[in-house]
């Protein structure tokens, strides 16, 4: 197959009897707004809104809807997410927070135009625009202690409640955070997924988690340039409430997933990473878009090509490896503020797996002397997880993110994750039929059977399977027994992987 790098410079708790259906928002011929009643399905009421469908004719009317559908939930985290952090924490995060603003407004502007529909409709822009570099502010916390909340004190935001945050302890670096793979060939045509491995007390283990599906956006009837054909593609995305994205996939076939690039697991002295670290005396964040506004703009292009020729040209402000599927082309770009490096793999059986370390781009490879990485009994699994074993040790039958990752250790390196994914792939690919072994099942037992970053502080609050050729996204949330079901429907101007 071809294959192509180059560099170039400067990642609630109910269960669903029915899988499919959602709280629906739209403009009627008039612009007003409208909401749907929900599906006859048995759905408890955290349920139904686990899947929230946003129509509207331009993007800013979608980001009308979006506010009046999830206003009240995106105020409640914006509340709980500022309780987590110090002051000096806090003047951080809006620092960083008014630095991609202006980036935001010139390389992002569906996205853009989208926020600036949820603030005409109520929303405040400085909290959109701290949830917006949340995933920024995170991994600064990580690296930066003081960062997080004393237990026990105070702030502008009010109390923790006695105790104090319950993740104080939590080691500096907690394994990265995703594990993903996308393959062109398999038993259901081209097949991506990946696992969201987050602070599960920040993200109150992901009860508020949504996955949001803008539908397309049509021109005005009579246009002559649209004919009423949509403009864009619509778009499917997992997300915490009033973030844009954290991976997703578009009615043009194109899907993209998002590992971040952890700094403590590169070589030192490369400024792209100084942001996260802790000799930084004032770690700042570049000027630049943030990983889950990129996200978000991506799935708006139509194919493989133009989104990457514009993750490489665009601004951005943190280190994070960019994953993206259509038809028979895969491609990674591992993205620093100041440089790409892009790897497309084209034809029949291209595959690429990746969790949270840099793989093409060397300056970020991490140094020889480095420790070993944590041992991990999903190493030696081989074809256990496509053929459904599940009952191998340390990784019990519909685990989950309650996985465990063998006698003694919570965490489970990002090396080690990485080899659990490459060898289920890599069992797909040498058995009889080829990739033809890999379907939609084996690619949620793989997700379910693989380890989470760290079984205390970084649990899995998400595992997201697409596939573009049935223009499904598949969703499972931290503490359900089912995957939710998206339908995306197929855009009549799809684009291909060139």
């Amino acid at each position: 197959m071809p294959l192509w790098l180059m560099i170039q410079g400067v990642g609630a708790v109910a269960t669903a009897t029915c899988i499919r259906r959602r709280s629906l928002c739209s403009d009627d011929a008039d612009g007003n707004w409208l909401r749907s009643d929900y599906e006859r399905c048995a759905l408890d009421a955290s349920a139904r809104s686990r899947v929230v469908v946003v129509n509207g004719s331009t993007p800013f009317k979608r980001g009308e809807n979006l506010w009046r559908a999830l206003g009240n939930r995106i105020k409640d985290l914006t509340n709980h997410r500022r309780r987590l952090y110090s002051p000096e924490g806090l003047a951080w995060w809006r620092a960083a927070a008014t630095s991609c603003e202006e980036p935001w407004r010139r390389h992002a502007p569906t996205s853009w135009a989208e926020t600036q529909g949820m603030v005409h409709a109520g929303a405040n822009l400085s909290d959109l625009l701290l949830l917006a570099t949340d995933f920024e502010m995170q991994m600064a916390a990580w690296s930066n202690p003081s960062f997080w909340r004393d237990e026990g004190s105070g702030s502008e935001s009010g109390s923790m409640g006695e105790g104090g945050p319950a993740w104080i302890d939590a080691p500096v670096h907690p394994g990265g955070r995703c594990t993903a793979f996308a393959v062109t060939h398999t038993r259901c045509g081209p097949l991506c997924g990946q696992n969201v491995d987050e602070d599960g007390v920040g993200w109150e283990n992901g009860a508020r988690d949504a996955v949001i599906h803008f539908k397309a956006i049509h021109g005005p009837p009579g246009n002559a340039t649209s004919s009423n054909s949509p403009t864009e593609p619509e778009a499917a995305v997992y997300t915490h409430p009033g973030v844009p994205a954290y991976c997703g996939m578009n009615s043009a076939g194109l899907c993209v997933l998002n590992l971040y690039l952890d700094a403590s697991l590169n070589a030192s002295g490369d400024p792209s990473l100084e942001t996260h670290s802790p000799q930084a005396p004032t770690p700042r964040l570049p000027a630049g878009l943030p990983i889950n506004v990129t996200i978000r703009e991506l799935l708006r292009h139509r194919d493989l090509a133009g989104a990457v020729a514009w993750l490489e040209s665009a601004e951005r402000c943190s280190p994070a490896a960019y994953l993206l599927l259509q038809g028979s082309c895969a491609a990674c770009v591992e993205a620093t503020p100041h440089r790409s490096a892009t790897l497309m793999v084209k034809g029949a059986g291209a595959e690429i797996c990746h969790s949270n370390h840099a793989l093409l781009d060397q300056r970020l490879i991490p140094v020889p002397n480095a420790p070993p990485p944590v041992a991990s009994p999903a190493e030696t699994r081989g074809g256990a997880i496509l053929d459904g074993a599940a009952e191998s040790p340390g990784f019990p039958t519909g685990a989950g993110p309650e996985v465990g990752v063998g006698a003694g250790s919570s965490e489970c390196s990002t090396e080690a994750r990485l080899g659990v994914v490459q060898r289920a792939v890599a069992a797909a690919r040498s058995s009889p039929h080829g990739h033809a072994n890999l379907d939609l099942a084996a690619a949620q037992r793989l997700l379910l059977a693989c380890p989470p970053a760290h079984r205390n502080f970084a649990p899995t609050l998400a595992s997201v399977v697409m596939a573009p050729q049935q223009h499904r996204m598949y969703v499972r949330f931290k503490g359900e027994d089912s995957w939710h079901e998206v339908s995306v429907a197929e855009c009549p101007e799809r684009g291909v992987g060139k």
